[in-house]
């Protein structure tokens, strides 16, 4: 493997703790602090987002190529559209 490489299966095991600490902030709540950690739930989350963000910085910088972080319009867009979705069919109070 590859620097590269390595730095891109970073990327998904990062992906993959934010999935984690996202599920436990809707399961357990933001302010939610298990007794084995020091911080609360949506710390730990805020935690794994910048430790993707560092990830993805350092790929950048192996690639020599930027990688954008700025929010996406289209994405926003998206999300507002299936939000509605969402509250017409009674899934999204």
């Amino acid at each position: 493997m590859n620097t590269t490489e390595y730095l891109f299966l970073q990327v998904m095991e990062e992906a993959s703790e934010i999935s984690v600490a996202a599920s436990k902030c809707l399961r357990f709540t933001l302010d939610h602090q298990f007794e084995a950690y020091n911080d609360t739930n949506f710390q730990r989350f805020q935690t794994e987002i910048r430790q993707l963000v560092t990830v993805l910085d350092e790929l950048s910088k192996n690639l020599d190529r930027d990688i954008n972080l700025s929010p996406c319009e289209l994405k926003r867009k998206a999300l507002a559209h299936y939000m509605g979705v969402s509250r017409h069919m009674g899934t999204l109070a």
